[in-house]
C-alpha cells in the first residue's frame, strides 16, 4: 500500500503537473519547461484550477518525505473512464484523441472481425493498438480530488472492444497492481459502470461476501447507462455531432466510411438500450433490417443483445448493498425513439437525463411519503442527482465530494435523492433536432485542421492555441459535455481564422470641388425619382445638363445596383468642366430604403465594372451618408466599412489574376465638407494605428500624406448644458425604436436626435418569430447563439435601422413584439460600424452585451399608477426567495440566490461604511429578507409588497405563464398561491425596481395591441402590470435559467448598480480585516478610496452582469429583459 498521494504509475503529464506545482511553490527558479506544455494542453484556466487542487488537497505534503512512521497506508480506488475516455496508441503513436492522427484518416481505429475475413481485405500488417492513460482533460480533477484520501489507480482500456473483454482486462489489471486481495472500490464513469458490472458478474466470489469474501467492496456508478443510451443509436446512424465532426476532420474518408469504422466497435452496440426496455416498433432495433442501408453489423447486434440478457439474468451484477449511482439531470436527453422507416429514426427528448443517459422517474411522491424515484427499472440501488451534463459529472466538485463520502459511508448528504427541480413547473418533452451550432462548429474545426496541416511535424509546444482548443472540443464532445467548444469559442476571434491577402487597395481622402477631381473614373449615385444631389448637380451643369436630360428621356436607371458608364464628352474638360476621364453613374434605389447592405452591393458592382474595364484608379463619393440636405441615413464609419467590403467583393468577382501580384486599386474618396473629411481621415488613422484588417483578404494602405481639404470654418461648439438634479436619471438621448406587429407584418419607426425616421415594414412568415425564440433559448454553444441571433436580426429587423443603434438604446414594444428575445439578436452591421473601437469587425455580438438595451411598453392600461418611492440616499430592499412550501415546487438554487443577494447587499453596506465613511453618513441600505417557506407567509408577503414602500423587490423562485388562463400567471408562492397581475393592480406604493429572477417572469402574453374597450388588466403579464402601476424598472427572465449563473448575474448586477464595482472585487474587500481595509492598499494594490465606487446606471450594470456569465455557456445571459430606463440610477448618488 502507498502512503504518498501521488502514485508513481499515474500518467506522466499528471506527474509533471505535480512537479511543476512543487517547483513553483518552492520558488526554486525559473519555470520548468513542462509548465508551458501543460498550460497549452489544459489551457491556462484549467491549469490554474488543477494547480489549486494539488495545493488544496495537500498532495505535495508527503511527496518525497519519509512518512513510514506517520502516515497510515491508503486504501485503493480504481477509476474506470467512460467510452472514448482512454487514450489509444496505434503503432506506438497516440491516435485517440489526437487531431493530427484523425486528419490523416480514422481507418486504423477499425476493429476487424473473423466473420468478415472472407468479405474484406485486411491490412497487412494489422495496426497494433495499445492503451495509454485516461484523457486527463476529462479526469485530472477526479484523480487529484480523490488522491487526498485514497490511493488512486486508473484503469484505461480499449473502449472499442466488448465490455466483457475489458472486464477480463480489469481483472488482470487488479492482479498486476496487487489490488485483487484488497477491498475493491471502483469509481466508474458512464460505460465504465457497465464494465464494472461485467467484472462483478465474472468475479462474483471476489465481490460478494456471500461468496466467501468478507471485504467491503463498493462501486460508484456516475452517469452509467444501466438501461442503455440512445446516443448509441445516433453514433451508429451518424446523427451525433462527434461522428459528423470526425467526418469533417478526417480529410481522407467520407461520412459513410467513418460510419463503417465506428460501427465496427462492439462496445457501441452494447450501449444500446436492452430489448426489454424498448416499446412498440422500437423493439425491432436488434434486427438488421431496421438499420438498412446503414452499415450496422448483424453479429454485433446479436452479441450486444446476449450481453444485456446476461446482465439482466444475473442479479449479482447489481447490488443495493455495495453499489450507488449518481445521475445528471435537467439536460435535454433522448429517452425514446420512433422508427420512421428503415435506417430513419425520430428521437424524443426529456429533461430526465444528463444529455447522454436518461433515467426513469417513478410517479411523483405524495405528501404522505418521502420515497425517492428510482433511477432505473432493473434494481432499486441508491441514486443521487445533480444538475450537470454527462461529460462534466466527474469534473463537478459536488459530485467528487459525494463520491468520497459514498466510498467511506455508502451514502452522501451532499446530493439529493430526487431529481433537482428546475425553474419551470413542467418539464418539456420534445423531438430532438440537430442544433445549427453543431454544424457551425464542425465547419470551424475542419477549417482549423486544414489550415494547420503544416503544423503536424512541429513539436507539440509550438502548436497554435486554436489547434489544442479544437482537439479539446473533440474530447469533450466524445465525453458528452453540454458545451464542448467552450475553450475554442473563448479564443480571440482572429485566432480562429486566417486571412489570405489577395486584394490591395490604396485610399486617400480629398475635400474639393467634385468637378476638379483628376481621376480615370468618377463614381456618383442617385436615388430613384429623387432630385439630383448638390454634387451631382455640379457635374450636370459641367456636362451641359446631360444627366437631367437623360433622366427625363428615360435613358438612366437608378434602380439599386444599376451602373451607367459615361465617357467625358468632348469640350467638358474646361476650367469649369469635369477633369475625370469618365463617370460611372450608380443606381441607389428608393430614397429612405438605402442601407449598408445596399451600399456594399452597389460598390461590388462598381468595382467589378471598373476592374473589368481595366480601370484601377478611380474616385468616389461614399454614397448614402448623412448630408447637409438631410438625405442619407448611413453613419460615416459603417458606410466606410460597407464601401470597402463591396470593393473587395467586386474584386473577388473578377476572378484570379494572371500574374502573381494581387489586384490593386487606387481609390480617392471625395468628402463633401471639412467635417466629413475629418471623420474619414480619423477613421482610417485609427484603423492604421490598431493594425487591424477591416475586411478579410483586403490589404488596405492609407495615404495620409496625400489627403488635403479646402479651408473650412468649424461652427462654434454648443453652449454647455446645466447639470441635472441628482434625483433624476441622465437624459435619455439614445435612439428609441418602436416595433409593432400586425399579422405577418412588422412596422419599425425610430426617433433619433429629435428626428423621426420613416416607417419601415417587413413581411415575415409566422414560423420564424414563433420558432426562433425557442432555438435561441435551447442553444448551448455560443456560435449557435450568434448564428440564430444574426438570423433573427436579418429576418426581423430592417438593415438600415441597425445603423441607428447607440447607447442607450430603447425598444418600444407591443404585446406581440415583446415576446421576442431581442436581447440575443446579433447585428453584424453594428460590428462593422464599431470597428474603430478595437473590436473584431467579423465578430457577431448581441445587442444587450454591447449596448444598454432597455424595453418599454407601447400599450397603456387605464388604472392610475401607484406612487414610486423618491430617489434619495436610502434604499430599502425586499428579497423573496423560494417561497413555496411544497417540496416539488422548492428550488434550492433560488434559495442560494436569495442568500447570495443578501450577502452581497451586506457586503456593499460594509464597503460603504468602511471605505466610504462620507457616503455612509448619508446613504442608508435596509434589507428585508424572506427566504424559504418558513419566512414566506403569503399574506405577510402581500402586505410587504403592497404597503412596504420598498425601492427594490428581488424575487427568486418559480414563475408561471399560462396564456390560456391569465389569472394564474405570476410568481408562485405555493400550489394554489400565485402573485398575479390582479394583486399588483391594487398596489398603491410600488418599488422603483423589480428584479424577478424567475422563469417566464417577463414573458408577455402575445396578442394584438389593446383597443380602448379591450383594456383589461387581467390579460397583461405580471411585468406589464408592475410597469403600468408606476414601477420605473422591471428586470425579469424570459425562460428557465441556470441556477448558478442566475446567482452570479444577481451578484454582479447589485455590485455594479450600487457601487460600480465587480462582485469579485467586493467579496475580496469583505475578506479583509478592518485594519487591512483601512490600510494603505487593497488586494489590487490601489488606495481603497481611489479605487472608484460610483454606481453604474441600470443599463451598464445589466450589461456587465450579462458579460460576467456569457462565456459560461448556455442562454441564461440572454434571458434577462429590462423594462424601463437604461440610464436610471437607484440612488441619488452622483460624482
Amino acid at each position: 500500500m502507498s502512503t504518498s498521494p501521488i502514485h508513481p504509475l499515474w500518467p506522466q503529464p499528471l506527474l509533471d503537473l505535480c512537479q511543476v506545482v512543487a517547483h513553483n511553490q518552492a520558488q526554486a527558479g525559473p519555470p520548468l519547461p513542462q509548465e508551458h506544455q501543460l498550460r497549452q494542453y489544459f489551457g491556462d484556466e484549467e491549469f490554474q484550477y488543477l494547480s489549486g487542487l494539488i495545493l488544496k488537497n495537500e498532495l505535495l505534503k508527503s511527496n518525497g518525505q519519509d512518512t513510514s512512521t506517520s502516515q497510515p497506508p491508503r486504501e485503493a480506488v480504481v477509476l474506470l473512464p467512460d467510452f472514448m475516455g482512454s487514450e489509444l496508441h496505434i503503432d506506438g503513436k497516440q491516435f485517440w484523441l489526437n487531431l493530427d492522427a484523425i486528419t490523416g484518416g480514422l481507418n486504423k481505429l477499425k476493429v476487424y472481425h473473423e466473420v468478415d475475413r472472407s468479405k474484406e481485405k485486411w491490412p497487412d500488417p494489422m495496426p497494433q493498438v495499445t492503451v495509454g492513460g485516461p484523457d486527463l482533460r476529462l479526469y485530472a480533477r477526479a484523480i487529484l480530488t480523490l488522491a487526498r484520501y485514497w490511493e488512486v489507480h486508473v484503469f484505461a482500456y480499449d473502449w472499442r472492444l466488448s465490455l466483457e473483454h475489458s472486464a477480463k482486462e480489469l481483472s488482470t489489471f487488479l492482479q498486476q497492481r496487487g489490488l485483487a486481495e484488497r477491498p475493491l472500490r471502483l469509481v466508474a464513469h458512464g460505460s465504465g459502470g457497465l464494465l464494472a458490472r461485467c467484472f462483478v458478474r465474472q468475479n462474483a466470489s471476489q465481490w460478494y461476501p456471500a461468496h466467501g469474501n468478507a471485504q467491503d467492496n463498493r462501486l460508484v456508478m456516475v452517469g452509467t447507462p444501466n438501461e442503455g443510451t440512445y446516443w448509441a443509436v445516433q453514433l451508429l446512424t451518424g446523427a451525433d455531432k462527434l461522428v459528423r465532426w470526425l467526418d469533417k476532420l478526417d480529410l481522407h474518408n467520407s461520412l459513410p466510411d467513418v460510419l463503417r469504422i465506428f460501427n465496427s466497435f462492439p462496445a457501441t452496440y452494447e450501449l444500446l438500450p436492452p430489448r426489454d426496455q424498448l416499446e412498440g416498433v422500437a423493439k425491432e432495433l436488434y434486427q438488421r433490417g431496421t438499420w438498412v442501408p446503414l452499415p450496422v453489423r448483424k453479429h454485433l447486434l446479436e452479441s450486444a443483445c446476449h450481453l444485456h440478457e446476461k446482465l439482466a439474468g444475473q442479479p449479482n451484477s447489481l447490488d443495493r448493498g455495495s453499489m450507488v449511482a449518481i445521475m445528471g439531470c435537467n439536460q435535454p436527453t433522448i429517452h425514446r425513439l420512433d422508427v420512421v422507416s428503415t435506417g430513419e429514426f425520430r428521437f424524443h427528448e426529456t429533461l430526465h437525463g444528463d444529455g447522454r443517459v436518461a433515467f426513469r422517474v417513478a410517479a411523483a411522491a405524495t405528501d404522505e411519503t418521502d420515497e425517492a424515484p428510482a433511477s432505473n427499472a432493473l434494481a432499486d440501488i441508491p441514486t443521487y442527482y445533480i444538475d450537470e451534463s454527462h461529460g462534466s459529472l466527474l469534473r463537478n466538485p459536488l459530485v467528487l465530494k459525494s463520491v468520497g463520502e459514498i466510498l467511506y459511508n455508502q451514502r452522501t448528504s451532499t446530493l439529493p435523492t430526487r431529481p433537482i427541480i428546475t425553474r419551470t413547473l413542467t418539464q418539456r418533452e420534445k423531438h430532438w433536432h440537430r442544433p445549427i451550432g453543431e454544424d457551425l462548429a464542425g465547419t470551424g474545426l475542419e477549417a482549423i485542421a486544414e489550415r494547420l496541416a503544416p503544423s503536424r511535424n512541429k513539436p507539440k509546444q509550438e502548436l497554435p492555441a486554436e489547434y489544442l482548443a479544437a482537439e479539446e472540443a473533440l474530447v469533450r464532445a466524445a465525453a458528452g459535455e453540454a458545451n464542448p467548444t467552450l475553450r475554442l469559442d473563448n479564443l480571440p476571434s482572429d485566432a480562429t481564422r486566417t486571412i489570405e491577402l489577395h486584394k490591395k487597395v490604396t485610399v486617400r481622402v480629398l475635400q474639393q470641388d467634385i468637378r476638379q477631381v483628376d481621376t480615370d473614373l468618377l463614381l456618383v449615385g442617385r436615388y430613384v425619382g429623387a432630385p439630383l444631389t448638390n454634387r451631382l448637380l455640379d457635374l450636370d451643369r459641367a456636362l451641359n445638363s446631360w444627366i437631367r436630360r437623360a433622366v427625363d428621356q428615360g435613358l438612366l436607371s437608378a434602380e439599386l445596383g444599376k451602373v451607367f458608364y459615361l465617357p467625358r464628352p468632348a469640350g467638358a474638360a474646361g476650367s469649369v468642366g469635369v477633369k475625370a476621364r469618365a463617370l460611372l453613374l450608380l443606381g441607389m434605389g428608393e430614397e429612405g430604403y438605402y442601407s449598408h447592405h445596399d451600399l456594399r452591393f452597389l460598390m461590388s458592382n462598381a468595382s467589378f465594372t471598373a476592374a473589368s474595364l481595366g480601370i484601377l484608379r478611380f474616385a468616389a463619393v461614399v454614397l448614402g451618408t448623412r448630408g447637409r440636405d438631410g438625405r442619407g441615413g448611413l453613419s460615416e464609419e459603417g458606410a466606410l466599412v460597407s464601401f470597402l467590403q463591396g470593393v473587395a467583393e467586386g474584386l473577388d468577382r473578377c476572378g484570379p489574376t494572371n500574374g502573381s501580384e494581387p489586384l490593386a486599386l487606387d481609390i480617392t474618396l471625395i468628402a463633401r465638407d471639412k467635417a466629413q473629411f475629418d471623420r474619414q481621415v480619423e477613421f482610417f488613422n485609427r484603423t492604421a494605428a490598431t493594425n487591424r484588417d477591416l475586411v478579410d483578404g483586403l490589404d488596405l494602405l492609407f495615404r495620409k500624406d496625400e489627403c488635403c481639404a479646402d479651408n473650412f470654418t468649424t461652427p462654434p461648439p454648443d453652449a454647455p448644458k446645466p447639470s441635472l438634479p441628482g434625483d433624476l436619471p441622465k437624459p435619455d438621448r439614445g435612439p428609441r425604436i418602436t416595433i409593432e406587429r400586425d399579422g405577418t407584418r412588422y412596422r419599425f419607426t425610430a426617433l433619433i436626435d429629435g428626428a423621426v425616421i420613416p416607417v419601415r415594414e417587413l413581411d415575415v412568415q409566422p414560423y420564424f418569430p414563433s420558432t426562433l425564440p425557442g432555438r435561441l433559448m435551447d442553444a448551448v454553444m455560443l456560435r449557435e447563439q450568434e448564428t440564430y441571433g444574426e438570423l433573427m436580426s436579418t429576418l426581423l429587423f430592417p438593415l438600415d435601422f441597425q445603423d441607428y443603434f447607440a447607447e442607450p438604446l430603447t425598444f418600444v414594444l407591443d404585446r406581440s413584439t415583446a415576446s421576442l428575445p431581442w436581447e440575443m439578436a446579433c447585428f453584424a452591421q453594428l460590428q462593422n460600424r464599431m470597428a474603430n473601437e478595437g473590436r473584431t469587425p467579423g465578430a457577431r455580438r448581441s445587442l444587450s452585451r454591447q449596448l444598454q438595451l432597455a424595453r418599454q411598453f407601447r400599450t397603456m392600461l387605464s388604472p392610475k399608477p401607484g406612487i414610486p418611492p423618491p430617489r434619495n440616499r436610502s434604499l430599502r430592499v425586499l428579497v423573496i426567495a423560494d417561497p413555496a412550501p411544497e417540496p416539488e415546487l422548492q428550488l434550492p438554487g433560488a434559495r442560494r440566490e436569495g442568500r447570495a443577494v443578501v450577502e452581497m447587499l451586506s457586503t456593499i453596506k460594509a464597503f460603504l461604511n468602511r471605505l466610504q465613511p462620507a457616503h455612509a453618513a448619508t446613504i442608508k441600505l435596509d434589507v428585508v429578507e424572506r427566504i424559504g417557506e418558513a419566512e414566506c407567509d403569503f399574506l405577510e408577503i402581500m402586505a410587504l409588497i403592497l404597503n412596504g414602500s420598498f425601492d427594490v423587490i428581488h424575487f427568486a423562485g418559480h414563475g408561471i405563464f399560462t396564456p390560456d388562463d391569465p389569472n394564474s400567471q405570476g410568481w408562485v408562492f405555493g400550489r394554489d398561491r400565485v402573485l398575479t397581475a390582479r394583486e399588483i393592480f391594487r398596489a398603491r406604493h410600488v418599488p422603483r425596481l423589480v428584479f424577478a429572477n424567475a422563469c417566464f417572469s417577463s414573458v408577455i402574453r402575445e396578442g394584438t395591441p389593446f383597443a380602448a374597450e379591450e383594456l383589461n388588466g387581467s390579460l397583461a403579464g405580471i411585468a406589464e402590470a408592475f410597469f403600468e402601476r408606476g414601477v420605473r424598472n422591471y428586470l425579469g427572465t424570459g425562460w428557465p435559467v441556470n441556477d448558478d449563473l442566475a446567482l452570479a448575474f444577481a451578484r454582479e448586477f447589485y455590485a455594479q448598480v450600487l457601487v460600480g464595482q465587480s462582485a469579485g472585487t467586493l467579496l475580496n474587500y469583505s475578506s479583509l480585516s478592518p485594519q487591512e481595509m483601512n490600510g494603505s492598499t487593497t488586494p489590487n494594490g490601489t488606495q481603497p478610496e481611489a479605487s472608484g465606487s460610483q454606481p453604474s446606471t441600470l443599463g451598464k450594470a445589466i450589461a456587465s452582469a450579462r458579460n460576467c456569465i456569457y462565456s459560461s455557456g448556455g442562454s441564461t445571459w440572454g434571458a434577462y429583459q429590462h423594462y424601463g430606463q437604461a440610464t436610471d440610477y437607484l440612488l441619488n448618488w452622483r460624482p
